[in-house]
């Protein structure tokens, strides 16, 4: 993890004891609402462009063109629902978060709008559990499966090497 998504993590940490809220940018899988914290996106692009890979378990999805570099794209609905995405690069799109090892993208239906919110204490959404919290945006009755990405390790040790 680098310094600065330590930083953010522990700082995050800190707001969540404090149960101050932050601002969250909202997107679906399959109808699911789902959300990350702002300040951990770089960008949100859509995936056109990207160069397939054969799907993996991991759900890595494919690489994407972006700034120079190709950053890798996992297929969110693979890794948090067990099923990939029925999209193709041309309707997806990819939410570019830091790594462990540099930018990754997300691979998304869609993006919905940003929420301020409070995290919740009670953690649990698949393979992603301990990454993964609900949170209740201010003013809205529903609750938002928030993932903290900072500095997730998801790359599949085969195209790693």
């Amino acid at each position: 993890m680098t310094r600065d998504a330590a930083e953010l993590s522990a700082r995050r940490s800190e707001l969540a004891m404090m149960n101050i809220p932050e601002h969250y940018c909202t997107f679906y899988l399959d109808g699911a609402r789902y959300g990350v914290v702002l300040d951990s996106i770089r960008d949100i692009v859509p995936c056109r462009g990207m160069v397939p890979l054969m799907r993996s378990q991991s759900g890595a999805r494919g690489l994407l063109p972006f700034r120079g570099e190709h950053v890798l794209v996992i297929d969110l609905g693979q890794v948090l629902q067990g099923n990939f995405l029925q999209l193709d690069s041309e309707s997806a799109m990819a939410l570019i978060v830091d790594g462990l090892h540099g930018p990754m993208g997300l691979m998304v239906d869609g993006v919905g709008e940003v929420v301020r919110g409070r995290v919740g204490l009670e953690f649990g959404v698949g393979p992603w559990a301990p990454h993964a919290s609900p949170v209740t945006p201010d003013g809205q009755p529903d609750t938002l499966t928030v993932l903290d990405v900072d500095g997730i390790d998801l790359i599949d040790p085969e195209i790693a090497a």
